[in-house]
């Protein structure tokens, strides 16, 4: 053999040396990430899926498998692309693919591809097969969520931020009296402490304190944290007692009382205690009923709510379950009572929701029954669990955990604050010679339906409008009209604003309408100082050069979706009114960081392309289209807010 064939069979038997040892590489990752996907650890099991994505991205276990667990612990979104990008590639990766496939769709608000993925699975189950009930309940939820989501109520629900949250689950918020400090259960890592068995850290209680700016302190951990699983439930009776969940038994409920600046040994909450698990209680403002959860007294160990009262003795009366239809089939878990003690809220997963633990209101009857319970509606609930719902006394502030799309890790505690209308009032004069506009019209229609947006109008007097009453954090398109004529279109955003009855002034300039023929006569001059007599010259005519207005315009997109939604084209179309003749126009897509720069990049021009279609549809001028996906973000890709403000497009239009 030359030495030449020699050293490419030497190559040769090394390349496939490589390859082999990489083979089994791979082989051994899957099979220890297998393990523990079979048991449901999805912590552990995702960096070894993770692992053999870095060396074979196509690999389509590990995208089928990854996709699950990013499900499941940390980004929906993600979720979505590998399992798709699995299902691509083999239809039959899994025969359950189509039920992961409509989770995924389901919680990220595709309901219409979560139906189908749904109904898809649904007809490859017996009629005796038990998981038809839960694939109904899926399809339902659908149902709901589309219409829900359509209609959102009027709060702002804001995540609280990397100092509280963590990328572990954050949960069960409960707020002193004055609203200065929160207490919250965590499971991030803790310095030498043991982890579950499900690859997460216990359960501790933290402490976080609210500086003036609004802002939090770094937490601290609670004295009274064990090496089991522990969680704060309620500070009451003048914020003295804390009551407590801890992991003994099945889960037990303990109340401590506070000692100086700390906390008693917990003890027992034996009345309510069973040899099953108690998740949560919450005492009455009066001290006199104790509502608690619980899966004691049901066959099919279902949690529900119960309350015991307090005799004249002292002593507690025997549980009853609620009055009304509070309790389902499903669960009922984590209770709250207003401080008049007539309003209940609470979170299930049987009553009709978007989807997980939702969070529902029921009012206390004249029979000591309760009200029909209430679904919050989005934005407070979303298609994954969102519990603990927890008001502080003080304000309008409500407190929640949520794992929603653009948190830090699982669960996340976030802030709910309801968004007020606002007055607004200001001026309404003319382009160029500054005169007041009398007897006009200007009426404010809502554009952009992040709330459940009102809308108002009013008559334009001697230059000034008053008292128009509209909802914040929304856009309003504005419109000057008088005697049927449009005078001028404008827009105007709202902040969100959580106090009643404040006011805005807003100016508003309408358009110089001028000569007819678009110009000026300039016929006298000043008095000529000889003959004492006006010198009058012949007119002269002045022709206007166009003015060439340049105007920006962002529109956002929900994660993963390139869906241009109906207040997005509202505004496009306000925007486009603003011009008698269009020059040119220009759009740009644009991503946040989740995901991978191919999937981003394809995301962003999607987008563009998207925006361009519809606005073919409106103008005959020739759009121009580019996309950066997540290379040129508007603001850091640091929070949930930042991340939505950069999966934009951002729209460019000249004209006159």
């Amino acid at each position: 053999m030359s030495i030449k064939y020699f050293s490419f069979a030497l190559f040769l038997m090394g390349s496939l040396l490589f390859t082999s040892l990489k083979a089994q590489d791979v082989s051994l990752l899957l099979k220890n990430g297998n393990k523990l996907f079979e048991d449901n650890f999805y912590r552990k099991a995702l960096p070894f899926y993770e692992q053999v994505l870095a060396t074979e991205p196509n690999n389509t276990e590990a995208l089928f498998k990854s996709g699950v667990c990013y499900l499941n612990r940390y980004s929906k979104d993600k979720a979505l692309v590998n399992i798709q990008k699995a299902f691509e590639q083999d239809p039959k990766i899994d025969k359950h693919v189509h039920y992961w496939l409509g989770r995924a769709y389901h919680l990220n608000y595709q309901f219409d591809k979560a139906k189908e993925e749904y109904n898809t699975y649904k007809n490859t189950l017996r009629k005796s097969d038990s998981r038809r009930k839960e694939v109904e309940l899926y399809i339902e939820q659908t149902d709901f969520s589309k219409k829900t989501v359509t209609v959102p109520s009027n709060f702002l629900v804001e995540n609280l931020g990397a100092t509280v949250n963590s990328s572990f689950s954050e949960h069960s918020p409960v707020a002193s009296s004055n609203d200065s400090v929160l207490y919250f259960t965590t499971r991030r890592l803790k310095e030498g402490e043991k982890e579950e068995k499900d690859g997460e850290p216990f359960e501790d209680v933290f402490i976080t304190k609210r500086n003036a700016d609004g802002s939090w302190t770094s937490p601290e951990s609670l004295n009274l944290n064990t090496s089991g699983h522990d969680a704060s439930i309620q500070l009451f009776d003048n914020d003295t007692k804390l009551l407590l969940y801890r992991s003994t038994k099945d889960g037990d409920i303990f109340v401590s009382q506070k000692e100086g600046d700390k906390w008693g040994d917990p003890k027992g909450f034996s009345e309510i205690n069973s040899g099953d698990f108690e998740s949560d209680a919450f005492v009455s403002p009066d001290g006199k009923t104790v509502y608690f959860a619980t899966n004691h007294y049901k066959k099919f160990g279902d949690m529900d709510i119960y309350c015991i009262t307090k005799n004249e003795d002292g002593s507690w009366s025997k549980h009853k379950e609620m009055e009304g239809d509070i309790n389902t089939e499903g669960d009922e878990d984590a209770p709250f009572i207003t401080p008049d003690g007539k309003t209940l809220y609470f979170s299930s997963r049987g009553h009709k929701g978007m989807g997980g633990f939702d969070v529902f209101k029921s009012k206390m009857q004249a029979d000591g029954s309760w009200s029909d319970p209430v679904n919050l509606g989005y934005p407070i609930n979303t298609p994954d669990d969102d519990v603990y719902f927890y008001y502080a006394a003080s304000d309008d502030r409500a407190y929640i955990a949520s794992y929603r799309d653009g948190g830090f890790g699982e669960k996340d505690i976030y802030c709910v604050t309801p968004i007020e209308h606002v007055i607004v009032y200001g001026k309404v004069t003319e382009d160029k010679t500054g005169k007041a506009i009398d007897g006009a019209q200007i009426s404010f229609h809502s554009t952009k339906k992040v709330t459940n947006a009102s809308e108002d109008k009013k008559a334009v007097t001697a230059g000034e409008y008053k008292d128009i009453h509209v909802l914040s954090y929304n856009t309003y398109k504005v419109e000057i009209s008088k005697n049927g004529e449009i005078l001028s279109t404008d827009s105007l955003t709202i902040p969100p604003i959580s106090k009643e009855g404040q006011t805005i002034t807003k100016d508003f300039v309408v358009p110089f309408k001028g000569n007819p023929a678009d110009t000026q006569v300039v016929a006298v001059l000043p008095p000529d100082t000889t003959t004492k007599t006006p010198v009058v010259k012949e007119p002269v005519t002045v022709v206007k050069t166009p003015v060439v207005v340049e105007k920006e315009l962002v529109v956002y997109f929900g994660s993963s979706s390139a869906i241009l939604d109906e207040a997005s084209k509202n505004e496009i179309k306000t925007l486009l009114s603003a011009y008698k003749k269009v020059s040119t126009i220009s759009v740009a897509g644009h991503a946040d960081d989740k995901g991978p720069d191919e999937v981003n990049n394809k995301i962003a021009a999607s987008r563009a392309a998207a925006v361009a279609k519809y606005l073919g549809t409106k103008t005959k001028v020739k759009v121009s289209s580019s996309s950066f996906g997540e290379s040129q973000p508007a603001v850091p890709n640091d929070s949930d807010e930042n991340r939505a403000k950069n999966r934009r497009v951002v729209i460019k239009v000249s004209g006159e």
